[in-house]
């Protein structure tokens, strides 16, 4: 049996809405299984027509599970790293009236942070997915993607009788204001996914944020030198180090939670595309399967798009992000 590949354009893909459209009739095939699109559509094109359509899904496959093994073993050893560096902080900060120990800590602390690495990255230091133009004035990003742009802050100092109050607004001209009140650092919600962390003072502080998308695939982290930095200069003030250290482990903490819950969809991912490769490598040697791996594709489709990440994660090339959306 032979089965053809038209060579009709990939349909759209509803990004924001998570949904995968279904191809009409006589589409591409490639263009079912919203997974790289525009590599198989290319393919389709310089392909004879009796080539078998599921040799293509197979090497589309192939490629997206090398790529998602990748991820996975950069959020692993990401992960390995920010849980050591998350145990030293609390070791710190309990020994904060020892200052041997508080030494040791440190020195532990910098270890860390210089030996994180994955494929020559540095992973704890030097991150640019999240910036500021105020040093005092720091965005965290703790789910991925986070709402990504960029925004002008405000942080608005009131102090009651009770405590340091902050109204913090933010707007991303011209159409996106958001503002709320909070007595701690982090402030958290007025950036879907971003934490703001923020020296407690009153008065007025201004900001311009730049929040981006992952870099390499990698889940997005702080630069924690910084942290490390503040932390060396309180070793003799007890009180201080002990605050400071306990913001540090905030920020440690809702990093990994968000880098967990990557992870987890990572190998949800790996997992379905896994089952889909069964069933197509089973359809390729014994025809009578062929419904069975167009049945897997589709359930693969049905999965990906109830992820809770955007659909747009699952291309590595922002070319072929890019060709989705012409």
């Amino acid at each position: 049996m032979s089965l053809r590949i038209s060579n009709t354009n990939s349909i759209q893909q509803n990004l924001d809405s998570r949904k995968i459209n279904k191809p009409k009739a006589g589409g591409s095939v490639a263009a079912s299984t919203g997974i790289s699109l525009e590599k198989a559509r290319k393919s389709a094109e310089a392909a004879s027509r009796n080539v078998d359509p599921l040799r293509f899904e197979l090497t589309n496959l192939n490629e997206q599970s090398v790529s998602i093994q990748k991820k996975i073993s950069s959020h692993q050893t990401t992960l390995s790293s920010l849980e050591k560096f998350y145990e030293e902080v609390e070791a710190l900060k309990s020994a904060s009236g020892n200052a041997g120990e508080v030494e040791s800590s440190l020195n532990s602390l910098e270890r860390i942070i210089q030996s994180s690495e994955f494929e020559g990255r540095s992973r704890l230091k030097g991150s640019s997915s999240a910036t500021s133009t105020n040093s005092e004035v720091e965005p965290v990003i703790v789910a991925d993607p986070p709402q990504i742009g960029s925004y002008k802050l405000s942080i608005l100092g009131k102090v009651s009788a009770d405590s340091l109050q902050f109204e913090i607004q933010v707007a991303d001209e011209p159409n996106f204001k958001k503002s709320l009140i909070t007595a701690l650092s982090p402030a958290t919600g007025i950036i879907e996914g971003v934490e703001v962390y923020f020296e407690e003072k009153a008065g007025r502080q201004e900001a311009e944020l730049e929040i981006k998308g992952p870099e390499n695939g990698e889940f997005p982290l702080p630069d924690f030198s910084r942290n490390l930095d503040r932390l060396k200069t309180l070793q003799n003030d007890p009180e201080s180090l002990e605050r400071e250290a306990a913001l540090t482990l905030r920020k440690v903490g809702t990093t990994i939670d968000g880098l967990r819950r990557g992870l987890d969809g990572e190998l949800s991912k790996f997992q379905n595309i896994s089952n889909a490769q069964e069933n197509i490598r089973a359809a390729v040697s014994e025809p009578r399967s062929v419904s069975n791996a167009f049945a897997a594709l589709e359930d693969l489709n049905a999965e990906i798009s109830k992820q809770s990440t955007n659909l747009s994660n699952l291309f590595n090339s922002s070319d072929t992000a890019k060709s989705l959306l012409e």
